[in-house]
């Protein structure tokens, strides 16, 4: 409720002046329902006023938010930066007990028990994933993962944003030659991300996984065309938006963080029908851990240099990423001055991308 509360000071006119809305430099939620808040797939009713449900129906929300109710999620017109707003999402709606556990059962999976994660952002915001439910014993405000997202994100001062630009997904022998025969072959794929920077025993920074159920999902029709071409508006993922801080190196003089990323398929159809006798739980398409140094260099660019740690000792020689020329318009997260850098992935079973790390200085 607390961003909600935040959100309605900077859109609504009516209740801060802008020389108040000019106080705020940024702002940090914690699995605020900033979609509003949906029951058994239905948004909370107007008319339920009980204990002032009524604030998280869409249409009450953008009275108070100032924009239409199709867009609540949303900064509307007034002119706060969006990057300047971080949403942190529960993921955990297992142990959300509230209501004798009848909460998590209607809200469902999908969610931290209360707030859905699609409901949890505002649009063009950076956000972080957490395996914390909305409250309680494991709840999300009095997290590790909270506070060290919070710090670094109010007095950090780089920001490092990560896109996955797959050119490549091939199929087992069995469904590539039954795509040749002119088979209708359907398939889908998760890809998973976790960050956590050097020195972490305790906590991620975000972790976008199938066992915390946020996993990012995208169909094979959504990358490729029927012959097996890259689609021209193929939808590559943003996978984060971490903040990090110089002062917090532990050793040299680079900032130092890991990237565990994984791509494994979630099912094969051939003409409609689930292919099982192929299918091993758990098998990837690309598992493998890196781990990404980076520093402003002395003429003013940053550098990049990683290390795969599934192959290489992290503290053995780094591969320095190359740059890409006018990389501010591939990541989807806007920073001013953001230099962006291209990773080769690949993989023995045909799989192959580029992962694009932006980074900027953050103030």
């Amino acid at each position: 409720m607390g961003g909600l509360i935040c959100r309605c000071l900077l859109q609504n006119p009516e209740v801060a002046s802008a020389e108040v809305r000019a106080l705020v430099d940024k702002v940090f939620t914690y699995a605020t329902p900033h979609n509003g808040i949906d029951v058994a797939g239905i948004n909370v009713p107007q008319l339920l006023s009980l204990n002032d449900m009524d604030n998280f129906n869409r249409s009450t929300m953008g009275k108070y938010l100032k924009v239409p109710k199709d867009r609540v999620n949303t900064l509307g017109d007034s002119g706060f930066p969006p990057e300047r707003l971080f949403c942190l999402i529960g993921t955990n709606s297992r142990d959300y007990a509230a209501a004798h556990g009848l909460s998590s059962f209607a809200v469902g999976s999908l969610s931290d028990g209360l707030v859905r994660i699609a409901n949890a952002y505002v649009e063009g915001a950076p956000r972080a994933f957490v395996n914390r439910s909305h409250s309680g014993y494991f709840g999300i405000v009095n997290s590790e993962e909270g506070y060290q997202n919070m710090v670094r994100f109010l007095f950090g001062d780089t920001c490092a944003t990560a896109q996955l630009e797959i050119t490549a997904l091939a199929f087992p022998p069995e469904v590539e030659a039954a795509r040749k025969r002119g088979k209708n072959v359907e398939s889908a794929y998760y890809i998973e991300a976790t960050v956590a920077p050097r020195g972490a025993y305790t906590y991620e920074l975000t972790a976008r996984t199938q066992a915390n159920q946020c996993a990012i999902r995208r169909g094979y029709e959504e990358l490729f065309n029927a012959d097996g071409s890259l689609r021209d508006d193929a939808r590559a993922p943003v996978l984060f938006s971490v903040f990090l801080d110089s002062g917090k190196i532990l050793a040299g003089s680079e900032i130092a963080f890991s990237v565990d990323l994984a791509v494994c398929n979630a099912g094969y159809q051939i003409d409609g029908a689930l292919l099982l006798k192929h299918h091993i739980p758990a098998e990837y398409l690309f598992r493998n851990t890196l781990v990404l140094f980076a520093k402003p260099g002395s003429d003013g660019h940053w550098q990049l240099r990683y290390v795969w740690s599934d192959e290489h000792w992290a503290g053995g020689s780094k591969t320095a990423a190359t740059p890409v020329a006018d990389g501010t318009r591939i990541i989807g997260i806007r920073q001013h001055g953001a230099e962006v850098f291209a990773i080769p992935v690949r993989s023995d079973k045909g799989f192959a991308a580029e992962l694009k790390i932006s980074l900027a200085a953050w103030q």
